[in-house]
Parts: structure tokens; sequence; C-alpha cells
């Protein structure tokens, strides 16, 4: 009797056991930021988290742009890095600055060309596994009821200068309908139909933490490379008004002679380049002044900024 007893006993000390490793406390975006506290803006590296390609067939088409958001949001508030805009997502920034140098808007109210800073790490990422719990859905064979979700997805480190793979992890998360308490995750709210699936919600948000710990924990293989030659030269941008093509032709054959021209275009009138020099911006103004001054008008100049008419 006193065999079964003890028996009985180690049973029920094991199942506690097993029962409490599986109720780990979740790990919280506040103290993975604890960890980069002491961390000055200087010595962070700069990311950017592109869109997450979804590589099966069961997961809705906004599933990784959703995650994508979220991961951006919450590697923003853990305040290890400095955070970038994906480029799909600077798209309406450049829309900005093109709507401002087409003349629509009052003179240095609008945002330069050439300011944005680029990414020195890539955070690549894509949806391997995917069962939402709405219905039964097989993930490597696995069946998941209404109650239940699952979600895989795959994190690369990618060294934007070189192309070199950093680092890499796969992860595998499971939810429950009752692991969700309608939390946001990272500080952003679930959106699309994650939002009203509590099984898929609690499975994103444990992933998300779960690379955002393996993103932080990653952040001293990343190398800071040394800010792009071509992005720290200083020139001048240079638009032209009343302007066709022949006019910004025969302004960019002039001052060829005075650095590198690029991101040539003209839109509903009025021209524009970037012009890569050493000198100051005022130099390049009497400088067209004194060979072209009979066919163009300076209308505004500035550090880094010259504003042309086409007489």
């Amino acid at each position: 009797m006193k065999t079964i007893k003890t028996i009985t006993t180690l049973f029920l000390m094991l199942s506690c056991t097993l029962l409490s490793a599986q109720k780990d406390p979740k790990t919280t975006v506040e103290e993975i930021e604890s960890k980069c506290a002491s961390t000055p803006t200087s010595q962070r590296v700069t990311v950017s988290v592109s869109s997450f390609n979804v590589a099966t067939p069961t997961a809705y088409a906004k599933f990784g742009d959703e995650l994508s958001q979220m991961l951006t949001n919450a590697l923003q508030n853990v305040n290890c890095f400095n955070v970038l805009l994906s480029l799909k997502d600077s798209n309406e920034i450049m829309q900005e600055i093109n709507f401002g140098e087409s003349g629509n808007t009052q003179a240095g109210t609008s945002p330069k060309r050439g300011n944005m800073k680029g990414a020195q790490v890539i955070v690549m990422g894509k949806v391997t596994e995917f069962a939402s719990g709405e219905s039964s859905a097989g993930a490597i064979g696995i069946k998941f009821g209404g109650n239940k979700a699952h979600i895989g997805f795959i994190i690369q480190l990618i060294n934007a200068e070189t192309r070199e793979l950093i680092d890499s992890k796969s992860f595998n998360v499971d939810g429950r309908a009752n692991g969700f308490k309608g939390l946001k995750i990272g500080g952003l709210n679930v959106a699309g139909s994650t939002q009203n699936n509590k099984a898929l919600a609690d499975a994103t948000e444990k992933g998300i933490i779960e690379a955002i710990e393996y993103i932080v924990a990653s952040k001293d293989k990343m190398p800071l490379p040394k800010v792009n030659d071509v992005n720290s030269k200083s020139g001048s941008f240079i638009s032209v008004s009343n302007a066709d093509y022949a006019k910004v032709k025969l302004l960019t054959d002039l001052l060829a002679s005075k650095g590198k021209i690029s991101d040539k275009s003209i839109s509903n009138g009025t021209g524009s380049f970037w012009l890569e020099h050493s000198v100051a911006s005022d130099a390049i103004a009497d400088f067209i002044n004194t060979k072209l001054g009979s066919k163009f008008s300076i209308q505004s100049l500035d550090a880094g900024e010259i504003s042309l008419v086409a007489k």
C-alpha cells in the first residue's frame, strides 16, 4: 500500500513539474528593453524590417505584412536599435518629396532629397507554417481546431552593405484562444484577420516576442559598417522650373565639370537633379549665374539647395 502511495505521489509531483514547465511566464517587451537601457543612440545598429514573404498557401496574403509591421514597432519600443521604415513603406515619403519638388509647396517647407538614412542590417522574414485555428488546417502534419493556432517563420539578419548572412533562426509557436487577453503586441494593436482570432493572436504575440529576444541577443554580432561614402558626400539639390529637356540638359552639361550628377528628372515643366560637389552651394550658384545668367534666373539659394527658373 505504501508503495502505491509513493508511486502516486511521485506521479503527481512529476505532473505538476510538467505543467509548471508548460506555463513559463511570457517575456515582455519591457524586460527586453532593460537589456539596452545603457546603449547610446550613436552605438545602436540601424535596422529595417522587410515585408515577410509568405511561403505557405494556408496563410492569408497580408499576414506577412502584419508580422513585419508588428516586429518593426516592437523593435522600436525596445530601444536597442535605430529603426527605419522599410523600403515599401518609404514610398509615401518619396511621393511627398516628389510633390514638393514639382513646385506644389512653399519654398523650404518640403523634405529634401538625399537626407534619408540607409539600413546597416536588414531583418528579412518568411512565413513557413500557418494554421489559424478557424477551421482544421494542416501544418507539418499537425491538425488544429478552433481554439488553437500555429505559425512558423524564419528570421534572417543581413549585412546590407555586403549581403552577408549574419545569422538566421526558425521560430515555431502555438497559440490558444484562452492565451491571448486582448493585449497589444509590442504596443501595436493586432490587425487584420489576426484581430478577431484569439488563438492566432496568441501565437503571433509569442512569435514576435521570441523574434525580438533573438534579434536583441544577436546585436553584438551585427557590424557597424562605416557610412557609405556616397551618402556622406556634400552637394546640392538643384531644381529648375519652366524647363524642358533641352534646358535641363544645358544646365547639367555645364555643371558636369563641377561634380557628379544623379537623380535627374523632369515632371510637369520642373526639372531636378542632385549635384555632388565639395564647394559651397553659393559658389555653384555664382558659377551658374556667370555662365548661364541670360538663360536661368536664381530664385532661391540655401545650403544644399538651389532653385532656378528658365527664362
